[in-house]
């Protein structure tokens, strides 16, 4: 009984976070809106969803909740307009000082929706060429950012701004092991693939076109799935880009990229969900990618149980995440978990010099130093590189919560490993 109330409460927050993407009012009848208000905090799109709410008005749920749902709404979008813009400003200082940018996932998917400023968001992600990292956040310190270098576990820096927030930029996609374990090496081709400018909130912007934007969302969600989980709102991201931009994609390539990696049956049940529930037109993409009412279902619960405050980053430090690491390092053979652990050896032991700068100011005077940094960096990370070492050979055997098997059933039932 508690699950088919969980499930329901989905429903329903799919329901009115379609018609916020749509700028129409709910017309469904029989919301259980404290419910679903209820799942939004849990899944951090109250924003948005409090945008649905004003839009159907008083009349259709109660006058506490409606309040809260114009503050939420009035408050968010105000700072929300204010992050965009101070962004796209962003963008467009390191495009003037030549340097190529090409804007992932966020403002992309955002552009899809009849207000992107309904749109919640905690960060911005932008990807640079290699050559062109140090000059862009050198332009970022310039106009006020504070710039956190990329570790070498890293694949981003962290740049943050009074009003842009958090600009993660990439030179990078994911980490080198996860794309060849995950990703069949699709990084250089999304990097080298051409871009495609396009309008969003009265300026012109970088993006990936839409086949490579569609499959990267898709990928993007798979890692945040079998680390911990994604919500409601990066699975709607894929769903409604899909159905906007569907002219556009080559569903040839779509399939038997997301058929080689093993990916169906996930992606096919991302489609039937928020076809169903969303009322979108997925019809296309539900026959390309055909999936069991048993997968439907795990993915609303999968839903319902996700919980944005407690949800990890990408890190190995969960069990579902190392199990799904082990499982696929096994696949790959001894041979590829050697060249690993010895990539993880040279990457901590001997960084770049710039990533020593930060942690020992006595270089920038004393540049000769460098090989002792080395040796005193080595040593502090002994532990580091002692643990990565094993975690790169040895395969585990943990002790799993009942929550963890859990976990670990789910991906096993969307075939995410064997």
């Amino acid at each position: 009984m508690e699950e088919n109330k969980s499930i329901a409460a989905v429903a329903d927050t799919i329901y009115l976070y379609s018609c916020a993407t749509k700028g129409v009012a709910p017309e469904k009848d029989n919301i259980d809106y404290n419910a679903a208000w209820n799942l939004c905090k849990k899944l951090k799109i109250r924003q948005t969803v409090a945008y649905a709410v004003k839009l159907g008005g008083i009349n259709s749920l109660s006058a506490s909740v409606y309040g809260e749902a114009q503050s939420t709404y009035f408050s968010g979008a105000v700072k929300n307009q204010k992050r965009i813009e101070a962004t796209l400003s962003t963008i467009k200082e390191l495009e003037n000082a030549g340097v190529e940018v090409t804007v992932l996932k966020g403002f992309d998917f955002a552009r899809n929706y009849a207000n992107p400023y309904c749109r919640s968001s905690a960060d911005s992600d932008l990807l640079v060429d290699e050559k062109d990292e140090e000059k862009a956040t050198s332009i970022l310190k310039g106009i006020g950012y504070t710039v956190k270098p990329h570790s070498e576990e890293s694949h981003h820096a962290e740049c943050t701004h009074p009003e842009a927030g958090l600009i993660e930029l990439h030179t990078r996609l994911w980490d080198n092991e996860i794309d060849i374990l995950s990703f069949g090496n699709a990084q250089k081709e999304f990097i080298g693939s051409s871009k495609k400018r396009v309008d969003f909130c009265s300026e012109k912007i970088s993006v990936l076109e839409e086949t490579n934007s569609l499959i990267f969302g898709i990928f993007h969600s798979v890692k945040h799935f079998v680390v911990s989980c994604c919500g409601l709102k990066m699975l709607f991201d894929i769903a409604l880009f899909a159905e906007h931009n569907e002219k556009f994609i080559d569903k040839k390539r779509l399939a038997e990229t997301v058929d080689s990696l093993g990916y169906s049956s996930f992606v096919g049940a991302i489609f039937r969900v928020f076809g169903k529930y969303g009322n979108l037109n997925l019809g296309e993409y539900e026959k390309l990618f055909p999936c069991t009412d048993e997968q439907e279902h795990s993915l609303l619960v999968h839903i319902a149980e996700s919980d944005m405050d407690e949800k990890m980053d990408v890190g190995g430090n969960n069990a579902q995440y190392s199990f799904y690491l082990t499982n696929k390092r096994k696949k790959m053979g001894l041979l590829f978990r050697i060249k690993k652990a010895l990539s993880v050896i040279i990457r901590i032991a001997f960084p770049k010099p710039s990533s020593l700068l930060e942690r020992f100011p006595y270089l920038k005077k004393h540049k000769y130093l460098y090989p002792v940094a080395v040796i005193q960096r080595a040593f502090e990370r002994k532990k580091g590189i002692k643990r990565a070492t094993m975690e790169s050979l040895v395969i585990h055997d943990k002790e799993y919560t009942q929550s963890d098997l859990n976990r670990i059933s789910t991906l096993k039932d969307f075939g995410l490993i064997q």
